[in-house]
C-alpha cells in the first residue's frame, strides 16, 4: 500500500473505550508477543491467552481492525514514562525546555502477521499523531529495535541518542517525532506531512530541541 492509502486508513484507527475491547487487545498482544515471537513477557496469562501489563490502566489503546480481526495495535501515554526508560530516553534534557505533559510516549506497536505491512503501522502512528495534536502534544518518544530504525528515519522521525539494551527485547534505538516538524516531513515526503496541515504549527519546540540535542547538525 502507498502512503496515500495509509493516510486514509488513519480515519479507521479506534481508541478502545470498554472492557470488551481491552480484552480483545490483550489477546491480540498475547498472540503476537508470546505465541508468535516467543517472548517471555511479565503479565502473560497463558491460561486465558492474554497479555496485560501493569501500566495498561493509565494508557490509551489504539487499534485498527477489519470486519473479522484486529490488524494492529499501539499504546500511548501522555506525559508519563516508565521509570526504567528515564535515562535511556534522556528525559532530564527535555525537562530543560518543556513540561512532560507536552510529550507522548508510544509503545507496544504491533501488526498482525497476516497483514504485516507499513500501511497498518503508518495508520496507527498517524492515529496517535492526530490524538496527540488534539491534546496539545508537541512531540512523541519511542524506542524500536535498532534494525527497524531505517523505517522510522524514512518517515521523518529522528534518532536522538545512543542505542541501549532492554531485557527480553534487545538493542533499542531512541526516537522522537516532532509534531510540528513540517518542513522536514515535507522534504521526506512523509505520511505525517498531510497531518501537520490539519493544525496550526509553530517552531518553538523544534528550535529548543535542536538547541539541546543537535546543535552541531541540522535536523
Amino acid at each position: 500500500m502507498t502512503a496515500t492509502s495509509s493516510y486514509h486508513l488513519i480515519d479507521d484507527v479506534v481508541i478502545a473505550q470498554n472492557t470488551d475491547e481491552i480484552e480483545a487487545l490483550e489477546r491480540f498482544r498475547y498472540s503476537v508477543y508470546v505465541q508468535e515471537q516467543g517472548k517471555q513477557v511479565e503479565g502473560a496469562d497463558h491460561g486465558q491467552s492474554r497479555l496485560r501489563l501493569p501500566s495498561d490502566d493509565e494508557a490509551t489503546h489504539y487499534y485498527l481492525r477489519d470486519e473479522s480481526r484486529i490488524l494492529g495495535y499501539a499504546r500511548g501515554h501522555f506525559g508519563v514514562f516508565p521509570e526504567h526508560l528515564q535515562g535511556p530516553l534522556q528525559l532530564h534534557r527535555f525537562d530543560r525546555f518543556c513540561a512532560r505533559d507536552v510529550l507522548f510516549y508510544s509503545s507496544q506497536l504491533m501488526v498482525a502477521p497476516q497483514t504485516r505491512n507499513l500501511a497498518v503501522m503508518r495508520a496507527l502512528t498517524g492515529g496517535q499523531y492526530r490524538d496527540g495534536r488534539r491534546r496539545g502534544i508537541r512531540a512523541w518518544l519511542f524506542h524500536c529495535q535498532a534494525d527497524l530504525a531505517p523505517i522510522y528515519l524514512r518517515a521523518g522521525l529522528h534518532r536522538y541518542g545512543p542505542d541501549f539494551n532492554l531485557p527480553h527485547v534487545g538493542r533499542q534505538s531512541p526516537f522522537i517525532g516532532i509534531c510540528e516538524d513540517v518542513d522536514w516531513f515535507r522534504a521526506c515526503k512523509s505520511y505525517f506531512y498531510p497531518l501537520t496541515q490539519e493544525y496550526e504549527n509553530r517552531d518553538d519546540f523544534l528550535l529548543a530541541f535542536r538547541n539541546e540535542f543537535t546543535p552541531e547538525r541540522k535536523l
